[in-house]
């Protein structure tokens, strides 16, 4: 009877592994020998497909990341010399009598670019967004709004498309 209370008290996890310790004690010394192998073996193999090869790939991963995201970068301080001279360009006197959106069309279609989507922004300005155009046509499209009709972007964000020499793009218009 003191026993069965002992018994009861010990949670089912303590007791599955008295009974497993038990059953490995009366296993014959070459059976425990052979299931100590085959444990080291099982967790080789957990350590070498569980923990290394995953931390492998993802270093691998990201030093393909890092070598892309160079690149980009490098492609992006090569055009740097452009866009500033661009920026030093003179400007024209600007014509107030278009509103933005047209006067951001128009320029546009010069430049065969076409938006996404455009939406106002504040009192004086225009959100665009354009997607797979030439990042050459894009940027003389802004030069042509600052120095002929006094427009600037505000804020500017350009990603790198797949195909060399295209971009998507997010600007905010204002006029200065």
């Amino acid at each position: 009877m003191v026993q069965q209370m002992e018994n009861q008290k010990i949670s089912p996890i303590a007791q599955t592994v008295q009974m497993l310790k038990s059953k490995y004690w009366a296993l014959p010394h070459r059976d425990r020998l052979a299931l100590n192998l085959l444990s080291i073996f099982f967790s080789i193999l957990f350590f070498v497909y569980g923990v290394f090869l995953p931390a492998h790939n993802y270093a691998k991963d990201a030093d393909v990341s890092y070598a892309k995201n160079n690149e980009e970068y490098q492609w992006f301080k090569s055009k740097e010399p452009e866009v500033r001279a661009l920026k030093n360009v003179a400007r024209t006197v600007r014509t107030d009598d278009k509103s933005m959106l047209s006067l951001a069309s128009s320029t546009a279609k010069q430049r065969n670019l076409t938006f996404k989507r455009t939406e106002p922004e504040g009192d004086n300005g225009l959100r665009v967004w354009l997607e797979d155009v030439s990042f050459n046509d894009l940027i003389m499209w802004l030069d042509t709004l600052n120095s002929r009709n006094g427009v600037v972007p505000k804020q500017i964000s350009i990603d790198r498309q797949e195909t060399p020499g295209k971009a998507s793009a997010k600007i905010v218009l204002e006029r200065s």
